[in-house]
């Protein structure tokens, strides 16, 4: 007898819909943005097979670079999202602790800390409790917190990651000290990691951002930003590990598979 079908409810096969559509926007706002980066590497290795012995070449070479960063930047972005996937992350699940994911973000960043000669400190001590969580995308969004702590830091600064637990919260902190949040768009920012959604696209204070709000979002978790006293900004990635919370997660989730 063949195995009958469970019918999705009308409401999580409405969440199921939006978070496939909010996932198909990332994906295109990723392949109109890719064009740029693309066609200055383009045009400039065209201007140095065509003058290879010109003047200013080290400038177009650094433009290629750059342009080449960037593309590499929305490649990486485009990864982290082919691992959402709505309909069987919630089967991905499995307790994990924070630490050994840092630890496994940090080699990727290490060419950008040495060449701005940033002190990278760790003060992850002791080892996490363990959260239930996509490891694999939940890496992603460390990742990119961590790539912007560093892209915003200027020269010989430093960067700090840390890890709290209290109140059955784990808290991952990224400090800088760079510029810290732009005055002008630190209150949009906070208002948008406070709603429920990022199903609106003009809401979003950018991409990365946004993909990772909505990583966060999947998993019950949340996104807190501010601008520190003395100077830099502190992002802070808090994850509930409180049981009830943890069960109503994972039913959610299961319900989309």
């Amino acid at each position: 007898m063949e195995k009958s079908k469970r019918k999705i409810p009308m409401e999580d096969s409405r969440k199921f819909l939006d978070m496939e559509r909010t996932k198909n926007d990332f994906f295109k706002i990723i392949c109109h943005e890719l064009r740029t980066p693309v066609s200055a590497i383009l045009g400039f290795s065209e201007i140095l097979k065509e003058f290879p012995d010109g003047e200013g070449n080290e400038s177009i070479i650094q433009n290629i670079y750059d342009a080449s960063q960037k593309l590499k930047e929305y490649s990486d972005t485009a990864l982290i999202i082919t691992q959402i996937d709505p309909e069987n992350i919630s089967s991905n699940m499995r307790p994990t602790k924070l630490n050994d994911l840092v630890e496994y973000a940090i080699p990727d960043v290490l060419k950008d800390v040495e060449q701005k000669n940033i002190e990278l400190v760790s003060n992850i001590e002791c080892e996490s409790g363990e959260i239930m969580i996509e490891p694999g995308v939940i890496k992603g969004v460390i990742q990119i917190f961590l790539a912007n702590a560093i892209f915003y830091s200027p020269e010989n600064s430093r960067v700090e990651i840390s890890l709290n637990e209290h109140d059955e919260k784990i808290e991952l902190v990224f400090s800088d000290e760079g510029s810290g949040f732009p005055v002008e768009q630190y209150d949009k920012i906070k208002e948008f990691l406070k709603s429920g959604s990022t199903m609106k696209r003009s809401d979003w204070p950018g991409l990365r951002f946004a993909i990772a709000k909505f990583i966060m979002d999947i998993h019950n978790a949340e996104i807190a930003i501010s601008n520190r006293p003395e100077k830099g900004a502190e992002v802070r990635l808090i994850f509930h590990i409180n049981i009830i919370e943890r069960d109503a997660m994972n039913q959610i989730l299961s319900q989309l598979n």
